[in-house]
């Protein structure tokens, strides 16, 4: 097993208190849909005063939360996004409470749009106009995927109104672009799901768990999902490519479409990414 993967680190930050000393255990899914990616949090035994800032200042000023995990060496963000609710109750002798949260969850809920566009005016830059109604989420790497890739321009007026996530779904698909909220910036992939960043090796010596499981190939797109599990990876992200090495039956790369980060900071108790993928 790779020096890297000892030590583990779990650190929650709420309403910018740092939540580094309490037990606490998390899971986090994220997703290559528009949906926002989640988060639940369980932490034990925190003080009035910090139970208190978990829930925000009103309802419309929910607490922020960032979740930081993997190892020592390794370690880094796997979520960041609003708080939904977080109750806390006495369990035996311990208060729990837990946080669920959403990435982008204020924007998500509350950003709306309405559009118009005259014939001829460029699909990219009708999808430039909805990214600015949104008052917290960045573009992300909008600049160097759909600005860059679409060049059709629409060939008759028209126009756009409501959910602004909802709406920029629909447009973007139509030109075979997907999109979700990774981090607080958007992410746009085509419709194999593959972002731009480099390929993740997961062997063995580096925290793969057991062999991959793969499905049948679909019959129209030639690919398979399956699932594969490692030693938690805090660098895997939706769309990102996973290079699988070292193993006895199945080799080769995949796009990850789903990864959920799952543990606590135990001791020899889980602490894993279990993904879902899809061959490329």
């Amino acid at each position: 097993m790779s020096e890297l993967l000892f030590e583990r680190v779990v650190k929650v930050n709420i309403a910018d208190n740092l939540l580094e000393d309490y037990d606490c255990e998390f899971e986090v899914v994220r997703t290559l849909e528009p949906e926002p990616n989640t988060a639940k949090i369980k932490v034990y035994n925190l003080p009035d005063e910090l139970r208190a800032a978990c829930q925000g200042s009103s309802e419309k000023e929910k607490a922020a939360v960032s979740v930081t995990v993997g190892y020592k060496r390794t370690a880094g963000q796997v979520f960041v996004g609003d708080v939904r609710y977080a109750p806390s109750a006495v369990v035996g002798a311990d208060w729990v409470t837990i946080i669920e949260a959403g990435d982008g969850e204020k924007d998500y809920k509350n950003a709306q749009v309405a559009l118009t566009w005259s014939k001829g005016k460029q699909v990219s830059k009708v999808v430039e106009e909805i990214l600015d109604t949104f008052d917290n989420l960045l573009p992300g790497d909008f600049a160097k995927t759909v600005k860059a890739k679409l060049k059709e321009q629409f060939p008759r007026g028209g126009a756009l109104s409501g959910n602004a996530v909802r709406v920029m779904d629909e447009l973007v698909r139509g030109y075979g672009f997907r999109f979700s909220v990774q981090d607080g910036s958007f992410q746009f992939v085509d419709a194999t799901g593959q972002n731009q960043k480099t390929a993740v090796v997961l062997s063995p010596d580096s925290g793969l768990i057991g062999e991959v499981e793969l499905g049948e190939k679909d019959k129209k797109t030639g690919k398979a999902k399956g699932k594969v599990k490692s030693l938690l990876q805090p660098s895997i992200i939706p769309g990102s490519v996973i290079d699988v090495q070292g193993t006895s039956t199945i080799k080769g790369q995949f796009i990850v479409q789903k990864v959920t980060h799952e543990g606590n900071n135990g001791f020899n108790t889980p602490f894993y990414s279990n993904m879902e993928i899809l061959t490329k």
